[in-house]
């Protein structure tokens, strides 16, 4: 049964997690359907504007989601409203869709490098470090970075035997061959040739 009273988590999910796919969502009132997909499409939507007047409007999670979620009046179908739902829920549920998320995921991964010898790597440059480690992952895959995968790929790096001290060159030479971008666009070879070229 849908959830009823007591406190929720932070995802700010009104029924129980399983009622938010595509499957669950059927055992849902199209009524409480719909009203909870107004009250999460208004947190999303408000979300997404402060996000795209923020210094995350080049996050992945904005990109992907800054054109908004569809209207009631949009959704024709079902099928269709219940696997908007679920998308809904997904943006909702997820720390990286607020900005105030995004500063605390910083937060922790900085903490994270620092704790691993890496700390060159502040709340000031991270997001330049974000786009390096980016640009050394995914070569000319022409994929955006995420903040929440900085730790990740450094402990890749880690694991190829490179020192904090190597680390720390190559982004200080990626730094002074790299053009200001204010965007992650990874459109030419010159990127990913830059990263071997500063870890030879």
């Amino acid at each position: 049964m849908p959830f009823v009273g007591g406190a929720r988590p932070k995802a700010q999910l009104k029924f129980d997690k399983e009622y938010y796919t595509p499957i669950g969502a059927k055992a849902l009132k199209a009524s409480d359907l719909r009203k909870e997909y107004s009250r999460l499409r208004s947190i999303a939507q408000k979300r997404i504007k402060r996000m795209g007047k923020s210094e995350w409007n080049d996050s992945q999670i904005y990109l992907e989601n800054r054109d908004g979620f569809k209207t009631l009046k949009q959704v024709h179908t079902d099928r269709e409203m219940r696997h908007e739902f679920a998308q809904l829920a997904r943006f909702v549920s997820s720390e990286r869709s607020s900005v105030s998320g995004q500063n605390k995921i910083r937060k922790k991964t900085v903490v994270q490098l620092e704790d691993h010898g890496y700390e060159f790597v502040t709340k000031d440059n991270f997001r330049e470090f974000a786009q390096f480690m980016e640009y050394a992952r995914t070569a000319n895959m022409g994929r955006l970075y995420d903040s929440e995968k900085v730790a990740v790929l450094f402990e890749t790096e880690e694991k190829k035997d490179r020192t904090q001290e190597q680390m720390q060159k190559a982004y200080n030479n990626w730094r002074e061959e790299q053009k200001p971008l204010p965007k992650v666009q990874n459109k030419n070879k010159k990127d990913s040739n830059q990263y071997r070229k500063a870890l030879e």
